[in-house]
């Protein structure tokens, strides 16, 4: 059978399946550790964290490459995630501040990233708390890939 050096996988799991799609994965990993190259394109974030090495691309321009948590430690402003009450109520409230860079919805949660000139996260986390209108908890977490990528965007414009 032929042994290729390099296997390109163009969006392989879009449509698939949870357990196929863990499957498909887990035969990847395999490949890679027999020493095949593989290269995939993905647009879920989660799937991009699993790969040795991440090209952030938009628009057909390469916006950030590297090791996925050297991808996350190169984000410079604090996240803050806010959990409980209504999401696009909440992001919307808290996209206002002067504090915040943006809000958006994450599943059932808030991320707020706040801008980077902000000198006290701790403070800002404050008039985060009181503008959440029901959020029953906000708490700063690491930037996802997510909110790499959504900051990288909004500092292009």
């Amino acid at each position: 059978m032929h042994r290729p050096r390099l296997l390109l996988l163009d969006e392989p799991t879009t449509g698939v399946d949870p357990v196929s799609r863990r499957e498909l994965w887990e035969l990847v990993y395999r490949l890679v550790e027999d020493g095949l190259t593989v290269l995939v394109s993905t647009p879920y974030m989660d799937e991009a964290e699993r790969c040795h090495r991440v090209g952030l691309i938009h628009e057909g321009r390469m916006l950030l490459a590297d090791e996925p948590s050297r991808i996350r430690d190169k984000m410079r402003q604090a996240v803050f995630e806010c959990v409980g009450g209504d999401v696009r109520e909440i992001a919307g409230a808290l996209d206002g501040l002067d504090a915040v860079a943006s809000a958006y919805p994450v599943g059932s949660s808030v991320h707020v990233v706040l801008r980077e000139d902000v000198a006290d996260p701790d403070a800002a986390a404050e008039a985060i708390r009181a503008e959440g209108i029901g959020a029953g908890s906000v708490r700063r977490i690491r930037p996802s890939f997510e909110d790499v990528f959504i900051s990288l965007l909004e500092s292009r414009q």
